[in-house]
């Protein structure tokens, strides 16, 4: 695939899925279809997410009039989906990769109708000859999600408790997903009872309590705290989660729900778990009150890697250069660079990829940027030779005429990748902070 190819494809991934007609939806289909069995994996799997999104869930929201609809032909829908699934068996064929790819894409598709049916008759003729390459705890798991066990929860109820104790993981997380989504406080077990069961079975062995909440955090009323539930978890649990889950773990959703809360990160890192607090105290993309002081801790850390997310961290939002770094590639200050500003270098990625961001701070406290000083200072750390032309935002906004209630960041994009933001601290109301990502820029600049 060359270049003029390549941005076919990328323009074609982006097209507005909003066809009306079924010559619009076929010629889609007919464009995108081909791509299932282009020889880079990346651009078969970029292909089958798009062709299933349209299929099991955007094509039947319109009408061939345009008007929304409400009744869907099920024969068309069904017809749709037979041809999908003939292409992804043909391509896994070839390549040996298609239906599991399929089937990560059917974690959140195609649990309707009427597709839910016709993909679990698909899904049960390979319980008795797996292909190759296809892991039958997968198959199982995504007929659990796909309703195979039972269209009521006085049906399913029992079964999927029953498979909270499955030998295989991924067959548990997909029961504890549904038991989530369709409980609630007058089921039985209710969502309370559920929630206790969940969390008692999750600390002796670990997997199920991320795809509940996965499900249950859409409808949770009537149930404990959610991180004092997952926190008690964090503390008490026998061993990690496993490395093959269907959905996220509570770790993921415990640095996003304890997000700027310095007792949690404490929790955290009294009970072991280190990397769970620092991706929970750099979460927020700015200050928190109380937080530089446990940063600076962190960046004593020996862990080399662990330590420069700290130093990496409180240079870009608190203005900060740890003590402890010894390498000046992975953050440095910039003296000298203009004398009306105070300069952070920080270095993303490692050797074999990485990126720079360039922090600009005023050189006086608290002092406020005005648009002529913060486009000079953009300017000379990136030339317009370097980032290219504009392609997103607006370099005519007056910054001291930007509503304080209303927006205290402003963003651009360049077309050779950089990405700029100007940000106004919104305890102080004065523009203090310039970000400037090098995406897309190697070598020495700033």
């Amino acid at each position: 695939m060359d270049d003029s190819q390549r941005q076919d494809f990328y323009r074609l991934r982006e097209d507005r899925l909003n066809f009306t007609t079924d010559g619009e939806w076929d010629n889609y289909y007919s464009r995108m279809a081909p791509y299932l069995s282009h020889p880079e994996a990346a651009i078969r799997h970029i292909a089958l997410e798009r062709l299933s999104t349209a299929v099991m869930r955007i094509e039947k929201l319109f009408l061939r009039s345009g008007e929304p609809c409400t009744v869907f032909s099920t024969d068309h829908a069904g017809k749709r989906l037979t041809w999908l699934l003939t292409l992804v068996e043909k391509a896994h064929a070839a390549f040996g990769d298609m239906i599991p790819a399929f089937l990560n894409e059917l974690r959140h598709l195609g649990d309707d109708e009427p597709f839910a049916i016709l993909l679990c008759q698909w899904l049960r003729g390979f319980l008795n000859k797996v292909p190759d390459g296809v892991s039958v705890d997968e198959i199982r798991g995504t007929l659990i999600l796909h309703g195979d066990c039972g269209s009521t929860w006085e049906e399913a109820a029992p079964r999927l408790l029953k498979l909270l104790d499955d030998p295989s993981d991924y067959v548990r997380g997909c029961a504890a997903n549904i038991l989530g989504e369709s409980c609630d406080s007058h089921t039985n077990p209710s969502a309370k009872e559920l929630c206790a069961l969940i969390q008692a079975k999750e600390i002796a062995r670990p997997g199920i309590a991320g795809p509940f909440w996965s499900s249950l955090q859409y409808n949770h009323t009537d149930t404990p705290d959610v991180v004092d539930w997952m926190l008690k978890i964090l503390e008490e649990r026998q061993g990690e989660e496993p490395a093959k889950m269907p959905f996220n773990g509570i770790d993921f959703y415990l640095h996003e729900l304890c997000d700027g809360s310095l007792d949690a990160i404490e929790r955290m890192l009294k009970s072991g778990h280190k990397w769970l607090a620092l991706a929970t105290a750099t979460e927020t993309q700015g200050v928190v009150d109380g937080m530089k002081e446990i940063l600076l801790r962190l960046g004593e850390d020996p862990d080399p890697m662990f330590a420069r997310e700290a130093w990496g961290h409180l240079a870009r939002y608190y203005r900060t250069l740890h003590p402890r770094i010894n390498d000046q590639t992975v953050v440095r200050t910039l003296p000298g660079w203009d004398i009306r500003a105070e300069v952070f270098m920080i270095r993303q990625g490692d050797s074999n990829a990485w990126r720079d961001v360039l922090v600009i701070y005023p050189k006086e406290t608290p002092s406020s940027l005005d648009s002529k000083t913060a486009w000079e200072l953009i300017d000379l750390a990136l030339p317009i030779s370097e980032r290219g032309s504009l392609i997103k935002g607006s370099p005519e906004i007056d910054l001291q005429t930007v509503s304080h209630s209303t927006n205290n960041k402003l963003y651009y994009e360049f077309a050779a990748g950089p990405l700029v933001t100007i940000e106004r601290a919104p305890d102080k109301g004065v523009w203090n902070r310039i970000d400037i990502i090098g995406r897309g820029i190697k070598g020495d600049w700033g």
